[in-house]
């Protein structure tokens, strides 16, 4: 079998030779392209699933807070990426480039937003199917970030929360 991601293309001599007397004989070059099938779903470079970026609540809405970055070993459409939020986002306080995974606050932040928030991004390549790879993008806002054991804590329960659910702001706000 072929694996473009191995060696895309073959190349070799054919010698074609008569039955005749004297026999006679030939050669041609032949080339066979090996061209992609979508066997590589896309793989998420950064960020990591158990890391977080922390933003104050004066972080202006339009600013870039983040970006996801996936690569794919597949070629052509089967490697053009398009990213978008799955879920985790109740807030809207956050959007994605669909283009190039930029992550970007939407929002104003205000007090009912602070604490761990958990996006679940998910990266489509155009292939037919297409296959996908999923980040969990994590934020934590709060004015200040005084306690880091916290905030690995809710890292760790974010890992164990299915990702339907969403993690987004503090719980005990009303």
């Amino acid at each position: 079998s072929f694996d473009r991601e191995h060696q895309s293309t073959y190349t070799f001599r054919l010698k074609a030779v008569d039955r005749g007397d004297p026999p006679r004989s030939s050669y041609v070059g032949v080339t066979i392209n090996v061209l992609d099938e979508n066997d590589n779903a896309p793989v998420i470079v950064v960020p990591s699933n158990i890391s977080y970026k922390y933003l104050t609540p004066e972080t202006h809405p339009g600013t870039q807070v983040n970006w996801v970055r996936a690569e794919d070993m597949d070629t052509g459409v089967n490697a053009e990426l398009e990213y978008s939020i799955a879920s985790g986002n109740p807030f809207q306080l956050f959007q994605i480039s669909p283009n190039n995974g930029e992550v970007t606050l939407e929002k104003t932040i205000i007090r009912k937003h602070y604490g761990l928030h958990r996006l679940v991004v998910r990266v489509n390549d155009k292939g037919k199917p297409s296959r996908h790879g999923t980040a969990l993008v994590h934020f934590y806002i709060n004015e200040t970030l005084t306690n880091q054991t916290f905030v690995e804590t809710l890292l760790g329960h974010s890992q164990d929360t299915p990702l339907d659910i969403d993690i987004a702001g503090d719980p005990e706000y009303e």
